[in-house]
């Protein structure tokens, strides 16, 4: 099995243990908690690296290209039963359903694309925003109190609104990276998608909670072979809401312009959020 520096720093600090082939032991500990349980990023993380295992004797080479996440219900800081399996597997792509269960209940399902390569057309037909680098701009703490997740990720705004400013705009610039400098594979890349305040955030002047109920993660390129070992640039922003649920897409791109993986959520919108007079 193919495991890059991040994978193998995140699957420590979960206390990871490989059972056998794609089925995984795992607790995530206090200290990756969001609002109100485990990070969700990093749960799809502990699912997608079972995702790899479990495609590991057929071809280092498979490239994760998208992952559908779900998330059935909360999750506590019990021990996790992580397990993977192959539905479909041909010449070009595989499909790989993997379920994370605790105490005997899912708590969140994927299901992931992975594909082999092939000679084909490279183009990128988007431009990457305009940002100050990261060593230009200042650092911005999640409170640990409310998102003890914060301590793991450097957050640098670089453009757009902060959380909780009461702005007219729903988007969020910054440069992230965990605290650890780990370089961004898949499995960090889905960490840091979802890593800064839920794209409402910004115009709001109180906290509530936004729990997601359903993620979806793209990467564009092969970040399993060739991770980026530097900052990355998150843009992410508030699509809609409607009747308690919002619509958020985050992009990642390199410190060159090169976009690294795109994402939507699905949030539940609790409470009565306050907007700015």
């Amino acid at each position: 099995m193919q495991t890059h520096s991040g994978a193998i720093s995140l699957l420590a600090q979960v206390q990871a243990s490989r059972v056998s082939p794609g089925r995984w032991a795992a607790r995530i500990p206090r200290d990756w908690w969001a609002w109100a349980g485990p990070h969700g990023g990093l749960l799809a993380a502990v699912g997608l690296n079972a995702t790899l295992d479990v495609v590991s004797e057929q071809a280092d080479a498979l490239v994760p290209r998208a992952v559908s996440v779900r998330f059935h219900g909360r999750c506590g800081d019990g021990p996790l039963d992580v397990r993977a399996k192959a539905e479909r597997v041909s010449a070009s792509s595989t499909i790989v359903a993997t379920e994370v269960r605790q105490d005997g209940e899912v708590v969140v399902s994927s299901v992931t694309t992975l594909t082999a390569p092939r000679p084909g057309l490279s183009l990128q037909n988007t431009q990457g925003p305009v940002a100050a680098p990261p060593e230009d701009c200042e650092v911005f703490q999640l409170p640990a109190d409310l998102v003890p997740f914060g301590r793991q990720v450097e957050i640098r705004p670089a453009g757009g609104a902060l959380p909780l400013t009461g702005s007219d705009l729903a988007e969020m610039r910054a440069w992230l990276r965990l605290r650890t400098a780990l370089p961004v594979d898949p499995t960090v890349a889905v960490v840091l998608a979802d890593a800064l305040a839920p794209g409402i955030f910004p115009r709001l002047i109180a906290p509530v909670a936004v729990p997601t109920v359903e993620l979806t993660v793209h990467f564009h390129g092969n970040l399993r072979s060739a991770p980026v070992d530097d900052w990355v640039l998150a843009v992410q922003r508030n699509v809609s809401c409607d009747d308690g649920w919002c619509v958020d897409e985050t992009e990642l791109w390199s410190r060159d312009g090169k976009l690294l993986a795109q994402a939507r959520q699905l949030r539940r919108l609790l409470g009565a959020p306050a907007l700015a007079a």
